[in-house]
């Protein structure tokens, strides 16, 4: 791509941040940043040094709201949608994480009330809580009046695991027996339901905010914030017979519904729905619930 050349991305990436900076399609915007995504992490280390300025500029000049002056209609998501596409380039720049950070998150109050003043704002200072500190691998979800059932729900899963591995050694033995069998290879992966089960998903919280290898995610505090996702999460622990877990707020807090195919009826690109869909007061989004390894 000639924005990430080292020859051209002087002349091309300043006018390149300014349309996207103004863009207030989002669909339109997908189509500019998709391969530009792509090639920035691999940039040279010159090229990210001089793009990030002007990146951050174009963060910036996205609105909080996409309104269209002619009818004062909020579009919503699409003004979020913009800032995650182009925070999803700046975390490859230097510094540029940061500057993703600070902007505003939905959070479960948020997703309730609709009210600007319920989103998360990152004070830009790390809050290090040493009880979340570790390797945590997760086990369920679980909805919020569900709690006392985690135990239950975990024990269920190890169950059916250890089953459908039993069942799935039968049919390997019985298909090793067949002599018009394809041979199989022994480190094949399990799949389907079976390797949904035993996927091993990790949340490792370390001591300075990262979160494992994660670019988009960090935490401070008792909040993990998803900067791919625009969402701050609640985190906390739980204790059933002296074992603690630790439990996630699921999210689904941002409103956009976009259509991201290249043949999407809206022309905008930006979800049709009224702001003033919300859900119940009491919604909840449940937990993510994970046991500590380390």
């Amino acid at each position: 791509m000639i924005a990430t050349s080292p020859e051209h991305c002087k002349e091309v990436m300043p006018s390149l941040c300014e349309v996207l900076g103004r863009t207030r399609i989002a669909l339109v915007l997908l189509r500019r940043v998709r391969d530009l995504e792509q090639k920035i992490s691999t940039a040279p280390e010159d090229v990210k040094s001089f793009a990030v300025e002007y990146f951050r500029k174009a963060f910036e000049n996205v609105p909080n709201e996409f309104v269209d002056e002619a009818t004062g209609y909020t579009m919503i998501g699409g003004a979020r949608y913009a800032k995650k596409r182009i925070a999803g380039i700046l975390v490859d720049l230097p510094e540029g994480a940061e500057i993703g950070r600070k902007d505003p998150k939905a959070t479960l109050a948020y997703k309730r009330s609709g009210d600007e003043k319920d989103m998360y704002i990152y004070s830009g200072t790390f809050s290090p809580n040493e009880k979340f500190v570790g390797k945590w691998l997760y086990q369920i979800d679980v909805a919020p009046d569900k709690l006392d059932t985690i135990e239950a729900e975990i024990k269920k899963k190890i169950s059916r695991i250890e089953r459908g591995l039993e069942e799935l050694a039968k049919k390997r033995a019985k298909r090793a027996k067949n002599p018009n069998a394809k041979k199989q290879k022994k480190s094949q992966r399990v799949g389907g339901a079976l390797g949904r089960l035993i996927r091993k998903v990790y949340l490792t919280l370390k001591d300075n905010g990262d979160v494992g290898e994660n670019k988009f995610l960090f935490w401070t505090d008792d909040t993990l914030i998803d900067n791919g996702m625009g969402e701050a999460r609640k985190m906390r622990l739980y204790t059933i017979k002296g074992k603690t877990y630790l439990l996630v707020e699921k999210g689904g807090f941002d409103d956009e519904e976009i259509d991201r195919s290249e043949d999407s009826d809206d022309e905008s690109g930006n979800d049709a729905g009224s702001a003033d869909e919300r859900v119940p007061p009491d919604w909840h989004c449940g937990y993510e619930v994970y046991e500590r390894v380390e």
